[in-house]
């Protein structure tokens, strides 16, 4: 698996218990962070012929409705990516075709209302644009959700773990 998706699932992770606060100023609308590997012009989805069987398999039985998937080889690591009722899905299995992490990209309106509620009670000036959820080998079947929430002056990513929610990034606006 490429090693940038293996540092932000790990940085994502509730379980890391340290928060990090790394100021920078950049517009972070004009380029979104995303917990994905990034896809290059010359990367093609692969015919599911090259597709590892069991990661095939596994799939399938998780993803019954999924339509339009694409599937990208990375060095026999498998990416699934799909999209369906306005939630963006990339699927990450080991070359063993073992599942490692999913991370799912939405908006505000899909966003649980007991999450949001938790979010807005501290951060009422703010309004959310983005929602990451990221579940993985290390989540204990607990998703990690990066929420990209702003107001006037900045940007900030938060992470939700279990309810508990910290910031991961802040980020200033540019003038």
């Amino acid at each position: 698996m490429a090693t940038g998706i293996l540092l932000i699932l790990e940085t994502a992770n509730g379980a890391s218990a340290q928060s990090e606060n790394n100021v920078k100023v950049f517009d972070i609308r004009a380029s979104i962070i995303k917990a994905d590997r990034l896809l290059t012009t010359d990367d093609q989805p692969q015919s599911v012929d090259t597709i590892n069987g069991k990661a095939l398999i596994r799939f399938k039985r998780s993803y019954k409705e999924a339509l339009g998937v694409k599937w990208f080889d990375y060095n026999s690591e498998y990416t699934a990516e799909f999209a369906a009722k306005g939630i963006s899905t990339q699927v990450y299995y080991s070359k063993k075709g073992q599942w490692e992490a999913s991370v799912k990209n939405y908006s505000e309106d899909l966003l649980d209302q007991k999450l949001k509620d938790i979010i807005k009670s501290r951060y009422y000036n703010y309004s959310i644009f983005h929602v990451q959820e990221i579940e993985s080998l290390y989540s204990n079947g607990i998703p990690t959700y990066l929420i990209y929430i702003e107001n006037n002056h900045e940007f900030k990513v938060l992470r939700l773990w279990d309810e508990m929610l910290d910031v991961y990034k802040q980020l200033n606006k540019q003038s």
